[in-house]
């Protein structure tokens, strides 16, 4: 998987990157992603190479993301709100740039 690199600390990474959600390409901004769940493989040229340890982590953090812009913005289409519903079993397993 890429992403890319907006900023690294000891601990985590600050990445953005497009996942597919019900088939539409959708861009999660400046998400937070703990080091201790992720096998970093590169991290040239401000893209981060990754693999996830557990496959939770990365639909976790996207769908934090997509409650976040549910909350914040009227205009959010129905795949989001859907995404984010609990009667949701999509799951996002893969992210690119």
């Amino acid at each position: 998987m890429k992403a890319k690199l907006i900023k690294q600390t000891d601990n985590a990474v600050q990445v953005t990157y497009n996942c597919d959600i019900y088939g539409e390409v959708f861009t999660v901004k400046n998400v937070w992603l703990p080091k201790s769940q992720l096998e970093i493989i590169s991290t040239e040229n401000d893209v981060l190479e990754f693999n996830t340890k557990n496959d939770w982590i990365l639909d976790s953090k996207t769908k934090e993301y997509c409650q976040w812009v549910v909350r914040t913005f009227s205009n959010v289409v129905s795949e989001i709100k859907t995404y984010t519903s609990r009667i949701n079993n999509y799951r996002v397993e893969y992210c690119y740039i």
